[in-house]
């Protein structure tokens, strides 16, 4: 038979006790994550995948948030047995709320973090300087043998510059495709 999903809603009390005490008694420790109805979720990738292949390197869980990416508790009950089970998964917002923080700073190679700095030959960085709302101000920064030769600033929405991030600024050598 077919598993049916059941969202629980936050404002309702009786749910969300409900819920505390099942997850109590399954002996889930994890931090649980209870989305409203009215906030449309989406099941989406485990982070890693999610930013798989992106123009600039966003580690993961660290920038999950900012990219509105949760774990969220939810119950499936299986209408043939009424059985309840328990399960998390991964969740987008819908649509995503972005959020960056001023020094977020993300590399066009991965590796940049890993080695020692001027290891990687040539590189872009971006780093937030202002974030609001719906805009984000940041720099891109070119990286040569580990020296700045170029600083150019801008201004993006948010959905603009999270655009930026996966596929690359027009005009800038950003293929190298950031793997996780």
């Amino acid at each position: 038979m077919s598993d049916r999903m059941r969202a629980i809603d936050e404002s309702s009390v009786a749910p969300k006790a409900f819920l505390f005490a099942y997850l109590h008694i399954v002996d889930i420790t994890e931090p649980v994550t209870y989305v409203a109805r009215k906030s449309k979720r989406k099941r989406a990738p485990q982070p890693d995948k999610f930013v798989e292949g992106w123009a600039f390197h966003l580690p993961m869980p660290a920038f999950a948030a900012s990219l509105d990416l949760a774990r969220v508790a939810r119950i499936r009950v299986d209408l043939a047995t009424k059985k309840k089970k328990t399960f998390r998964e991964w969740t987008q917002g819908h649509p995503p709320q972005f959020s960056f923080e001023v020094g977020d700073i993300f590399y066009s190679d991965p590796s940049v973090r890993l080695l020692a700095w001027g290891a990687v030959p040539e590189f872009y960085a971006i780093q937030v300087d202002a974030s609001h709302e719906n805009t984000v101000q940041f720099r891109l920064i070119e990286f040569r043998r580990g020296a700045c030769v170029s600083v150019k600033a801008a201004t993006l929405a948010m959905n603009d510059f999270v655009t930026v991030l996966r596929d690359g600024l027009p005009g800038f050598a950003t293929e190298n495709r950031a793997s996780g």
